[in-house]
């Protein structure tokens, strides 16, 4: 007979029991979160931490008008600034002439000289013509720039030896020719009976004077020489075409103020002269100029004289630098790569006003106030410069981004690391103990 065992095999289940677990893929106690906390809080910490960083490292930059400086700039190349030119031409001893057909073809002669140039500085051009006859009666054309007074432009008055006296007398006739769209350019030309010879005269107050006698028979070459003078001489400054001055030519400093100096070279002289008479050219040549632009600059002139000097070296080409000479424009450019520049309040205000002033000075240049444009136009120079050469904005050393991410990355990527590869290892712990808890419990409810 055989012998029955009264024991449990250990490797048997048995029903109502609990089985045992296998600590190679199960576990009877659910995994603890602790570590997985204490690993998680750290990394969210230094991840927390970093915008606080950035913060700390970034350069604060005032906000600037680009767009209305664009806007601005775009306005002066779509619609150029233009002066208001105004002429008046009056032609003493002209008898059968009609006003009206003068003024058309002294037109056609500006247009023709100035090509109807619509480029930024040129002029709107508004003509205006009175015909005086030898019996000293009058008639112009409509609407007038000028109120004429008839008569009061005598022939006689245009002698040899009198063109100071002659410019005085027709500033006071045209003084009251202003008006409120800037001062007025005349042209006065006076037919005389006797035979002298055909003599233009351009004074120093805006006004110029033709004299001779037959001019009404030569009636298109006085035409032309009126024209001339409006254009060659008021319109540019007497100036002949491609010698105008580009660009900028006069080194106004940001307080509005400009030196004239003016040096005698004069090296081991064999005369011994080594001296000059500047205060009368001074006097004679340059106090009219420096009044005449103290709306502009306020500008001081000085001398002196030089007993030796060096000789003088000149800029060239150097193929072996390969270098370059940037113009004034450029430089926002380099402002724009420097993207982490300091740019206080202080200094967005200064553009900003500067930008207001510049339009007030368009406006008031294209109406012909001169002078309160020349005001606008040194108060935004001066606002501009003042804000471009500002101490603060080179005061620290500027740096791109992937710079300072090659300065910080040393002290914070090997930190980094290991908080990141801990957080995951534990992730990753923890995920696999629970499995193997799920395991357990599965196994545990079929059982």
């Amino acid at each position: 007979m055989e012998e029955t065992s009264d024991h449990p095999n250990p490797t048997t289940d048995t029903p109502g029991t609990t089985p045992e677990p296998d600590l190679e893929t199960m576990r009877s106690s659910k995994p603890g979160l602790k570590r997985l906390l204490i690993t998680t809080t750290v990394l969210f910490s230094f991840l927390s931490g970093l915008p606080f960083l950035w913060k700390s490292v970034e350069i604060y930059r005032s906000q600037l008008p680009f767009h209305d400086i664009d806007s601005l700039s775009d306005q002066i190349k779509s619609a150029p600034l233009r002066f208001p030119c105004t002429f008046h031409a009056v032609f003493v001893g002209f008898g059968s002439n009609d006003p009206d057909q003068l003024r058309s073809e002294i037109q056609d002669g500006v247009n023709q000289l100035t090509g109807e140039s619509s480029q930024c500085g040129s002029c709107n051009v508004s003509i205006s013509v009175t015909v005086q006859s030898p019996d000293e009666l009058c008639s112009g054309t409509l609407p007038s720039t000028c109120s004429y007074r008839c008569g009061v432009i005598k022939r006689d008055s245009f002698g040899r030896g009198l063109d100071d006296a002659v410019d005085e007398s027709l500033d006071d006739v045209f003084s009251g020719c202003s008006g409120g769209i800037g001062k007025m350019y005349s042209v006065v030309v006076v037919n005389k009976e006797n035979g002298d010879e055909v003599k233009a005269v351009v004074g120093k107050r805006r006004h110029a004077w033709i004299v001779g006698s037959g001019l009404e028979e030569r009636y298109g070459e006085v035409v032309g020489r009126v024209s001339e003078v409006f254009v060659k001489v008021f319109m540019n400054g007497g100036r002949e075409e491609g010698d105008s001055i580009r660009g900028e030519f006069m080194p106004v400093g940001s307080d509005g103020r400009l030196v004239l100096s003016f040096s005698l070279l004069n090296s081991n002289p064999r005369d011994w002269i080594y001296d000059w008479d500047f205060q009368r050219i001074d006097e004679a040549l340059l106090a009219p100029v420096t009044k005449a632009l103290a709306p502009i600059a306020d500008i001081s002139v000085e001398s002196q004289v030089l007993y030796h000097t060096p000789k003088s070296s000149f800029s060239s080409w150097d193929e072996k630098l390969q270098s370059y000479i940037f113009r004034t424009s450029d430089l926002p450019f380099f402002v724009q790569s420097l993207p982490r520049m300091i740019i206080k309040d202080e200094i967005g205000e200064q553009v900003k006003y500067s930008l207001k002033a510049a339009k007030l000075a368009q406006s008031n240049a294209s109406l012909g106030g001169y002078g309160s444009s020349a005001s606008s136009s040194r108060e935004a120079r001066s606002l501009a410069e003042n804000a471009f050469f500002h101490p603060s904005i080179m005061s620290v050393s500027y740096f791109s981004y992937e710079h300072c991410f090659a300065v910080y990355s040393p002290f914070f990527l090997p930190v980094a690391g290991h908080v990141v590869l801990a957080a995951l290892r534990e992730w990753r712990r923890y995920k696999q103990e629970k499995a193997k808890y799920l395991t357990w419990l599965t196994r545990k409810k079929t059982a």
